[in-house]
């Protein structure tokens, strides 16, 4: 074999899969403590997803990777560290769509202060409300790029919050179309925020299993 890769099995602490394959994904070979687990000679298998059952490791998913292609591997659901493809990588990508969060939740709050600056009550409610939100938006995004579920959350109940007080404003016709666009621009935020959920849900299942694998976030860096 031309070619080999280990990838260390995050429920068995020290242990590894051993993959072998000639030139061009040919001939793929699973080893187990020497042992020969199956012999895979239709690479484009692997381009939709392929399961192996086995004795000792349970249920081996193997599916080849976007960019760059390579071999992932995941075991009873959890993604190997060595992977190119890993709820961790994902989420960390999720961190430029909160930063944008951020910086328009700054924008526009500086557009409300200025028009209620000259009322001295509605200023300091609007600042009293925006300036808690605007700083969880930071904290998110600068947390989120570190893959931290607890920053996705903080972010996604603070924008629902922020979502809410938008909807009744459009209810009450404050400044109806103003807050419309305002509507628009964060329903496809909170859109991308709900297809997100089960990316940070999976990051958090990984969590518990770092210790196992020696799984961590600067391995898992690209």
């Amino acid at each position: 074999m031309e070619y080999q890769k280990k990838y260390p099995i995050p429920k068995l602490k020290n242990e590894f899969l051993l993959i072998s394959w000639d030139r061009g994904y040919k001939n793929i070979q699973l080893f187990y403590k020497d042992r020969l687990i199956e012999t895979i000679k239709n690479a484009s298998q692997l381009k939709k997803g392929l399961t192996i059952q086995d004795g000792e490791l349970n249920r081996i998913d193997l599916k080849f990777s976007d960019s760059p292609m390579a071999i992932d591997v995941v075991f009873d659901g959890i993604h190997c560290a060595s992977n190119v493809s890993h709820p961790f990588k994902e989420m960390k990508k999720f961190g430029s769509v909160f930063w944008m969060i951020a910086i328009f939740g700054l924008c526009f709050s500086a557009f409300e202060i200025a028009v209620n600056y000259k009322y001295s009550n509605a200023y300091l409610i609007v600042l009293a409300i925006d300036l808690p939100i605007v700083s969880a938006y930071f904290i998110s995004a600068l947390f989120v790029s570190k893959a931290k579920p607890w920053a996705f959350w903080l972010g996604f109940t603070t924008y629902s919050f922020a979502f809410l007080i938008t909807v009744f404003s459009i209810i009450l016709e404050l400044n109806s179309i103003l807050f419309g666009i305002n509507f628009i621009i964060r329903l496809i935020f909170m859109i991308f925020m709900i297809r997100m959920v089960k990316t940070v849900l999976n990051v958090s299942k990984h969590k518990n299993y770092l210790d196992y694998s020696g799984e961590n976030l600067e391995l898992l860096d690209n």
